[in-house]
């Protein structure tokens, strides 16, 4: 079965019924899971789902990124595009530069041009 990558995560849909707590650290743990297809699959959602936690989204973002999760990056370059949190765009650019290859390092380079340096800065590590 296939599910959208719009459709609401089981951790989003865990919302009422869960502290917000639980579901970051369940959203953390997504990120060991051995069978990535699954696991990046819902990370991916949980990062597309602008009515999601702030927080969670950050968390999906770094999971993503340390996964090298190449099925997120468009999801990632459509955030950094848009309007939206400048805390999960932070996260979307760390998680961007873990990949390394040629394609995000050179959406990198040109988003550098467009965002405040204090976000690109904090996002890389910078001080």
């Amino acid at each position: 079965m296939t599910m959208s990558m719009y459709a609401p995560s089981p951790i989003s849909q865990a919302k009422e019924t869960c502290p917000k707590w639980s579901r970051i650290a369940a959203t953390y743990a997504l990120g060991f899971i051995d069978d990535k297809s699954k696991s990046a699959a819902v990370l991916t959602r949980i990062l597309a789902n602008r009515n999601e936690d702030e927080e969670i989204r950050t968390h999906a973002a770094e999971a993503l990124g340390h996964m090298e999760e190449p099925k997120a990056i468009s999801v990632m370059e459509r955030i950094l595009m848009a309007e939206d949190s400048a805390e999960v765009k932070k996260w979307c650019i760390y998680a961007l530069s873990e990949f390394g290859n040629r394609k995000t390092q050179r959406f990198l380079r040109n988003l550098q041009l467009r965002i405040p340096l204090a976000l690109w800065q904090t996002s890389c590590g910078w001080r």
